[in-house]
C-alpha cells in the first residue's frame, strides 16, 4: 500500500496541492479485466474502488496522497471491439458525468491499457467514438497508463508496442505520454510518486489549466439520472402490480387467516376495522377465513374458549368463522406442532368447502367488489410438458440461458476463441430436451445473427423452423437481449421483422431475458430499461 506519509522534501512547495484524475479504458472480450479500478486503489493507497466487479457507474473517491489531495474517478468500461452505439446508454451517461464529479475539473485522465493487450484495427475507431464523449481536448490531457503484474522493461513495452500501428497512433495522439504500473507491487509509492510527476509536467504543457466543464450539461445529466431512477421505480412497482394481478388468476387462497392479538380487547372500534377490511373480499371469504390468534400467553391460566366466551366481538368473529381458530404463541407449547396442528385445521376447512379455494377479484377496486367474483372458476393444470423457442442477436447469451434452463451443457457456448472467429454464424436451429423437476422442456435455440453483415431472409426462415421443432407450438419466445451491449434500432427492427410472419398476437407469448446481469453491478434492470432512448 501506498505510504501517504511519504512526502518528498525536496521541491515539495512545488507540488500542486491538488490533483485530479479520471479513469477511462475499454474492456477485451475475453482476457484479462481492465486493471482501472486496481490503479484507482494504488494510486489512493487504500482499497476504495471495488475490484470484484465492473464498474457500473462513475465513482469518486479521494484522498490525502504523497503531501497532495488527490481525486480519481473510476468510470465504466466500454467493449474494445465494438462501436459506441453498442455501449448502453446508461455507461454513456455515467461516463458524461465523470468529469462533474470532480469538480473544476480533471487535471489527467489515464487512459488504462493492460500490457500485452492485442490492440487490432477494429479499436481505433470504438476509440475514438468513446472519447468523443468527453470534448476535443481530452487527447492533449490523457495519459497512456500501461498496466503489468509483472515486471516489464522497457524494451518489452516499446516492442509491445511496435506490433500495433493503431496503438502508436494512440500514443501520437497524446503526445506520448505514457506511464508503467505494476499492479502487483502496491507498496512500491515510487511509481506513483513518478506518475504524479508526469501529471503535473503535462499540466504544465497545458498552461497549467485543467479539463473544463460545462456546469449546465453537468445539471442536465444529473436530472437525466434522476429521471431514469425515478422511471425505473415506476417500472418496478408496475410490474410488481402486474405480477400479483396474475397470481391471483393462477388460483385463489385456500385459507385465509384473520390474525388477532390477545393483548387487547376485540371491541367496537376493532370489530368495524375487520369489517372494512374483509369486506375488500366478496362475502365468501368467510368460508375460508380461520381466525388466527396471537400472543397466547397473555392469556395466563385462562383458556382461549373463555376469552371468547367474555367479548361478544370475538363470539361474532368466531361464529362468522365457523368456529374456525387458532392460537399461536405459547411459548411452554412446542412450535412445531402448534404449527402443524394449524395446517390440519385448514385442510379441515378446506375439505369441508364446496369450493376448494377462494376465487380471487383480479380487480379489488371495481365497484361491484362486495358482489360475486365474475371469474369462472378453473383449477390450475399441473404442467408436464413445456416448450420453448430462444431468439437473439449473436452473442447475445441464448446458448448459456438453453443450458441453464436444462442444467446440463447441451447447446454450444465456446464462441469468440479467436476474435470473432471470422464472423461465423450458426445458421441451423438447435433443439435439446430434458427433464427438470418432473417436466419435460423442450428448447429450440434459433441462431443468432450479426444485424451489420448479415441479411436476415435466413434467419426468419429459421424462426419459422423453430417454431415447427417444438409442435404443437412453443409455450414462449424468450428473446434473450444481453445487457452488455446497447438495444439499437436496428436490433428492434431485426426482432419485429423476425416475429412479423407470427402476427400481432405473438407478443403474447413473449418475455424478455436480459443476460449478462453482471454488467449492472448496483443498478437496477429497469434504471438499464429507462436509460434507453424514446
Amino acid at each position: 500500500m501506498v505510504n501517504v506519509h511519504a512526502v518528498s522534501t525536496s521541491g515539495q512547495s512545488q507540488h500542486s496541492p491538488e490533483l485530479r484524475i479520471v479513469l477511462i479504458g475499454g474492456r477485451e472480450l475475453h482476457g484479462n479485466p481492465s486493471n482501472k479500478s486496481a490503479t484507482g486503489n494504488i494510486i489512493l493507497g487504500k482499497t476504495v474502488f471495488d475490484t470484484s466487479r465492473r464498474t457500473a457507474q462513475s465513482v469518486v473517491r479521494q484522498e490525502e496522497v504523497h503531501g497532495r489531495q488527490v481525486t480519481v474517478v473510476d468510470t465504466p468500461g466500454w467493449w474494445w471491439h465494438y462501436p459506441r452505439e453498442n455501449t448502453p446508454e446508461l455507461d454513456q451517461i455515467e461516463i458524461r458525468n465523470s468529469v462533474h464529479l470532480c469538480p473544476p475539473g480533471p487535471h489527467a485522465f489515464l487512459l488504462v491499457i493492460p500490457v500485452g493487450i492485442v490492440f487490432p484495427r477494429i479499436f481505433k475507431p470504438a476509440l475514438k467514438e468513446h472519447l468523443e464523449l468527453f470534448n476535443e481536448r481530452v487527447f492533449c490531457r490523457t495519459i497512456v497508463l500501461f498496466t503489468t503484474d509483472a515486471p516489464c522493461s522497457n524494451k518489452h513495452l516499446k516492442d509491445e508496442i511496435r506490433m500495433w500501428p493503431e496503438l502508436q497512433w494512440l500514443l501520437r495522439q497524446c503526445g506520448n505520454q505514457k506511464h508503467v504500473l505494476d499492479i502487483s507491487k502496491k507498496q512500491d509509492s515510487t511509481q506513483v510518486i513518478n506518475l504524479f510527476k508526469k501529471i503535473e509536467a503535462m499540466v504544465a504543457e497545458n498552461a497549467s489549466s485543467h479539463y473544463s466543464i460545462d456546469s449546465a450539461r453537468g445539471n442536465v445529466l444529473r436530472e437525466k439520472i434522476e429521471a431514469i431512477a425515478e422511471g425505473a421505480l415506476r417500472r418496478v412497482a408496475a410490474v410488481q402490480a402486474k405480477r400479483r394481478r396474475l397470481r391471483a388468476l393462477i388460483e385463489g387462497p385456500h385459507a385465509v387467516l384473520l390474525v388477532v392479538s390477545l393483548t387487547s380487547a376485540f371491541n367496537a372500534s376493532y370489530q368495524r376495522a375487520v369489517l372494512e377490511h374483509m369486506s375488500l373480499f366478496s362475502d365468501k371469504v368467510w368460508k375460508h377465513t380461520l381466525v388466527l390468534f396471537t400472543k397466547a400467553d397473555w392469556l395466563g391460566v385462562k383458556t382461549v374458549e373463555e376469552r371468547i366466551e367474555s367479548e361478544e366481538g370475538l363470539q361474532w368473529l368466531v361464529e362468522k368463522c365457523g368456529n374456525m381458530y387458532h392460537v399461536l404463541g405459547h411459548t411452554n407449547h412446542d412450535g412445531e406442532a402448534q404449527v402443524t396442528e394449524l395446517l390440519e385445521k385448514i385442510e379441515e376447512m378446506w375439505a369441508g368447502n364446496e369450493d376448494p379455494h377462494y376465487e380471487v377479484d383480479p380487480d379489488p377496486c371495481r365497484a361491484d367488489r362486495g358482489k360475486e367474483n365474475s371469474l369462472e372458476p378453473w383449477e390450475r393444470q399441473q404442467i408436464t410438458d413445456f416448450r420453448v423457442v430462444l431468439v437473439g442477436k449473436k452473442e447475445s447469451g441464448k446458448s448459456m440461458v438453453g443450458n441453464k434452463i436444462l442444467f446440463e451443457e447441451l447447446f454450444d457456448t465456446a464462441w469468440m476463441k479467436k476474435e470473432f472467429q471470422d464472423q461465423k454464424i450458426n445458421k441451423m436451429c438447435m433443439k435439446h430436451q430434458g427433464n427438470v423437476a418432473g417436466v419435460h422442456i423442450s428448447v429450440v435455440e434459433a441462431p443468432g445473427w450479426l444485424t451489420d453483415t448479415v441479411t436476415l431472409d435466413w434467419a426468419k426462415s429459421e424462426v419459422l423452423r423453430s417454431v415447427s421443432m417444438c409442435a404443437p407450438g412453443p409455450h414462449v419466445f424468450l428473446l434473450v437481449i444481453p445487457i452488455s451491449k446497447a438495444f439499437t434500432e436496428k436490433d428492434r427492427k431485426a426482432l419485429v421483422d423476425l416475429l412479423m410472419p407470427f402476427g400481432e398476437r405473438v407478443w403474447r407469448h413473449c418475455m424478455v431475458l436480459f443476460t449478462w446481469k453482471d454488467w449492472l453491478n448496483e443498478r437496477s434492470i429497469e434504471e438499464h430499461i429507462t436509460s434507453r432512448r424514446p
